[in-house]
């Protein structure tokens, strides 16, 4: 059996212009509901990969959502947002205005750090993620069936953590970047 955990298409939004840290706010909102770029595709080794997929489970976000689709268009994908990327802080100032880039670095770092704000905490994210990565061993062991995983960067690594703590092996990845994807297998 395998559970492969696959990031989601490039979506379809800018992030090279100046905003305030409010602006990130309406930013990452404006985010969270964009679409898969028309262009970006899985590669031909990823749709292969899946083929063997009975069921794919993905976030209950668009970019999460229509990538599923496009990767196993016969196959209705259970959503969820216990499969979310794990929530960014945003600030409510209006300046300074800096590149969406440098307050993705900033937000980010101060989550690590334990400064949620207005965020999930960085321990009920892990929290969320170790029960992610419970349901889908619970669905592969059910059917006896691979399944896919369509999520995002942060929460996909942590579910592979938590897979691998619980014994299945990392056999296969592609890297980091959109549509990457790795393959954990039992033992």
């Amino acid at each position: 059996m395998k559970i492969i955990l696959i990031r989601h298409g490039k979506p379809a939004i800018e992030n090279a212009r100046w905003v305030s840290p409010k602006q990130f706010g309406a930013w990452v909102d404006a985010y969270n509901l964009s679409d898969v770029c028309p262009s970006s595709n899985p590669s031909p080794e990823l749709l292969a990969l899946v083929e063997s997929c009975k069921r794919v489970v993905c976030s209950d976000l668009t970019r999460s959502v229509n990538s599923a689709a496009r990767l196993l268009p016969s196959l209705n994908a259970v959503q969820s947002a216990i499969f979310r990327e794990f929530e960014m802080p945003t600030g409510t100032l209006a300046f300074p205005s800096l590149p969406v880039s440098v307050w993705l670095v900033f937000y980010r770092a101060l989550w690590l750090l334990n400064i949620s704000g207005n965020a999930e905490t960085k321990t009920q994210a892990m929290q969320r993620a170790v029960t992610g990565a419970e349901q889908l061993i619970e669905m592969a062991n059910s059917n006896r069936e691979d399944i896919a995983m369509v999520g995002h960067g942060l929460i996909n690594r942590a579910i592979g953590k938590h897979l691998s703590r619980q014994g299945w092996r990392k056999t296969q990845s592609s890297g980091n970047g959109y549509w990457s994807f790795s393959v954990f297998e039992t033992p």
